[in-house]
């Protein structure tokens, strides 16, 4: 596992961009290695599968997306988004996330553009074959927007990872940024 510095800027690029669409500086990342991740935040980072149907077998529901920012480029769509149950709308994850749209099918690509459903489920619903790579562990002091995304309290301490998805033939078609709400830290 790398930290965060390692990667260079494109770990925190999309949420970079959403704090500074706000006016706002990015809080600090502060990476750590798997074994420094309190459970059950590691139980629920520390593995190579999705976050979402992790997050959906963890809580035992499905979970829906809240698009917060979403950018289209000629290639890419750049999103900073909050993963909520679909029983209570309660906050799972918020996240952000870099998709490279040009390597998905037509009905796919138009579903991502869509951004009605969680990455994860969009995958599985078009029969995507891909895999998860997560590049660094981290925790991070939840500022304003942070502490709103996941109705928590500023000043909390959360824990997340950066993840790689990358289709059947080893390429990556998305990067994400993944921080847990305080419950699962």
């Amino acid at each position: 596992m790398r930290p965060l510095e390692a990667i260079g800027s494109d770990a925190v690029a999309p949420l970079a961009a959403h704090y500074q669409a706000r006016g706002h500086v990015l809080p600090l990342f502060e990476a750590l290695g798997a074994a420094k991740l309190p459970v059950p935040a590691r139980m629920l980072l520390d593995h190579d599968c999705d976050m979402t149907p992790a997050l959906t077998a963890h809580h035992g529901v499905p979970l829906c997306l809240r698009v917060l920012r979403s950018v289209e480029h000629a290639t890419t769509v750049e999103r900073t988004v909050i993963l909520m149950r679909t029983s209570d709308g309660e906050p799972v994850e918020f996240g952000a996330i870099r998709i490279a749209t040009a390597l998905f099918p037509d009905a796919a690509r138009d579903a991502v553009h869509a951004g009605r459903e969680p990455l994860g489920a969009l995958l599985a619903t078009h029969g995507i074959v891909h895999t998860s790579h997560p590049q660094a562990f981290f925790r991070v002091t939840a500022d304003a927007l942070i502490a709103d995304a996941l109705q928590c309290e500023p000043g909390v301490v959360l824990y997340g990872r950066y993840n790689a998805l990358r289709d059947g033939g080893g390429e990556t078609f998305a990067r994400v940024l993944e921080i847990l709400p305080p419950v699962m830290g």
